[in-house]
């Protein structure tokens, strides 16, 4: 019988409430890869010295454990890797937003001898990102910041609502991102801003917000979208290559003195001649997740890693707007969104080339052409049994420090827990169960 394979994945999150696509791109090789045993690891606290004891086969670094770079604090980032290179097993980096702080990934890498990584950047892009004398990467990968979950298609084949049955015509979430992005980094909100101000002597009822305390988590985003006929979007990314952070500085401290300067005006003070150096131009997790739901995107004029057709899977809106008028003319129209919304939902959805299970195989063909399962006697197999029971215990004391970290700001804000969708069924149970009688 073949040794199964000793996978570690580290992964961070400080808090509850993630979005959907990183839940599932952080546990879906445990779901499509079989004779693997996976151990997941947040690093919440670190990495404890004594996983070098642990004879691992492969270690994978998830995104939510290379994004603890970007914490101010570099102290932060240094504690988070700091035994790292103690651990065994071929290790290889899915790292993203690679744009910003590059160089402490170049430098992680070069440190614990990583040579692959699954990379967000095109060819010509990740040759200016990682050049050879930063790091030793021999294998690039290109893959997309999230797939499509083969669980969530059936999940919404069952609960498809037709456009005519859902409330919001026009849908969208996001931020508004800070000028060290570039100028594509802008487009998230001036979307937002001019299709808010078209709508306005339209029959069009628009739930459109660039506020991030209206994010929604989790299966609110869905219900979001779900009951939406036309989501907004564009492409993700940065047009700007901040390997040090020097850039994302020389914003902070100019916009202290200028909190209304226009992004031409800081552009030019802060990182003239620099914008557009990359175009790491990413689809979204989004744009599957409103194929999933069969809701129409209207979309910024872009590539889409040549997945999404325009005026078959998305209605284009040029990045000048010129064609504001005619777009919104097509979104009045139920029939035809629709008929786009399937049309997406046909040839990328049901097609299966962009899902999770691929991606997986796709790492694990890599990981399996690398290595060879360690063999264990039985004392290394006893090490992996209290290893599993290590990490359930560190998984209760993970979430009791959320608990905590919760309890402690409705303690200072008890008010933001009439705001708590949670909080407001807790609240209508008791009220049916206790007072209603």
């Amino acid at each position: 019988m073949a040794n199964k394979k000793r996978i570690l994945i580290l992964f961070t999150k400080y808090r509850f409430s993630i979005r959907n696509t990183v839940n599932e791109s952080i546990y879906c090789f445990k779901k499509h890869i079989t004779d693997t045993e996976f151990y997941y690891y947040n690093a919440y606290f670190g990495i404890p010295l004594n996983f070098k004891y642990l004879k691992f086969d492969a270690v994978i670094l998830h995104y939510t454990f290379l994004a603890v770079r970007f914490f101010d604090n570099p102290d932060i980032w240094d504690f988070q890797i700091k035994n790292l290179n103690q651990i065994s097993g071929y290790k290889i980096a899915i790292p993203q937003d690679e744009y910003d702080d590059t160089d402490k990934l170049c430098n992680l890498f070069k440190k614990c001898s990583i040579d692959t990584i699954f990379t967000c950047f095109n060819y010509e892009d990740w040759k200016k990102a990682y050049p050879p004398e930063k790091c030793s990467i021999k294998y690039f990968y290109h893959v997309f910041t999230g797939y499509i979950d083969d669980n969530v298609i059936e999940t919404f084949k069952k609960k498809y609502l037709s456009h005519k049955n859902r409330k919001i015509d026009i849908a969208y979430r996001a931020r508004k991102l800070p000028y060290w992005f570039g100028k594509h980094g802008q487009n998230k909100y001036e979307i937002a801003e001019k299709i808010k101000q078209a709508v306005k002597t339209l029959p069009l009822n628009v739930d459109i917000s660039t506020d991030s305390s209206k994010v929604f988590y989790g299966k609110n985003w869905y219900d979001f979208i779900q009951d939406s006929r036309i989501v907004l979007g564009c492409e993700g990314g940065s047009s700007i290559l901040d390997s040090t952070g020097e850039i994302k500085s020389a914003v902070i401290k100019y916009m202290k003195t200028k909190p209304d300067a226009s992004f031409d005006e800081v552009e030019k003070a802060c990182f003239s001649g620099r914008d557009f150096y990359i175009n790491c131009f990413a689809l979204s997790p989004r744009h599957f997740e409103c194929v999933l739901t069969r809701t129409c995107q209207i979309l910024l004029e872009g590539n889409y890693e040549g997945i999404f057709k325009s005026g078959i899977d998305y209605i284009e809106l040029k990045k000048d707007y010129s064609n504001i008028k005619e777009v919104l003319t097509l979104a009045r129209n139920i029939d035809y969104c629709e008929q786009i919304a399937e049309n997406a939902y046909k040839n990328i959805a049901l097609s299966g080339q962009y899902t999770y299970r691929k991606f997986s195989h796709m790492v694990f063909e890599h990981i399996n052409n690398h290595i060879t399962p360690n063999e264990l006697n039985f004392l290394n197999r006893i090490k992996f049994i209290l290893f599993k029971i290590y990490l359930s215990l560190h998984e209760i004391k993970i979430t009791t420090n959320f608990i905590k970290l919760k309890l402690m700001f409705y303690i200072r804000k008890p008010y933001e827990l009439k705001k708590s969708s949670k909080f407001q069924k807790i609240k209508k149970y008791i009220l049916f169960k206790f007072c209603m009688k």
